[in-house]
């Protein structure tokens, strides 16, 4: 029996005690080589002890608040995404990047994306992936579980 990809894994199933997120981690040790200093700001599913049933009462730009500040010479939001073969981003969490990208002028998101398939991982600015996306007219995808539309990403075209 074939074991399930995490993007196809329940809520629950993801985040199980033991689970870590690996593109997390792979994003902790990238800024660490560079000597940037990493504060985390975002839910931390695997470690957080409030019930999903409450998360849900926050207001979407908070749930999606990215993982990290990242600060080098500049400062930078840092949304982590990871994948085997596609990098995922569903479509109603880009109005609320899109809002952290603006919440501040010298403060950019950038998106950190790790492949497994590919064991390497990049940064990209946010405003950079939509025109990306854009210009490379991604496929749109729906998850089965929550029927959330998503771009998919394939890794090979962005890496």
């Amino acid at each position: 029996m074939q074991k399930k990809q995490d993007f196809n894994l329940t809520f629950e199933e993801r985040n199980k005690n033991g689970r870590i997120n690996l593109a997390e981690e792979k994003a902790i040790e990238y800024y660490n080589k560079i000597d940037a200093s990493i504060i985390r700001m975002g839910n931390d599913e695997k470690g957080n002890k409030i019930p999903y049933k409450k998360i849900i009462i926050l207001p979407d730009a908070l749930r999606n608040m990215p993982e990290f500040i990242v600060i080098k010479n500049n400062a930078w939001f840092v949304e982590v995404k990871g994948g085997r073969d596609f990098i995922r981003i569903k479509l109603c969490d880009m109005d609320n990047y899109k809002w952290w990208n603006n919440l501040f002028k010298s403060v950019s998101l950038v998106i950190f994306m790790y492949s497994t398939k590919l064991d390497t991982c990049k940064q990209i600015l946010f405003k950079d992936l939509i025109k990306f996306i854009e210009s490379n007219k991604i496929e749109i995808d729906v998850y089965e579980d929550n029927k959330k539309e998503y771009y998919k990403i394939p890794v090979e075209s962005i890496f």
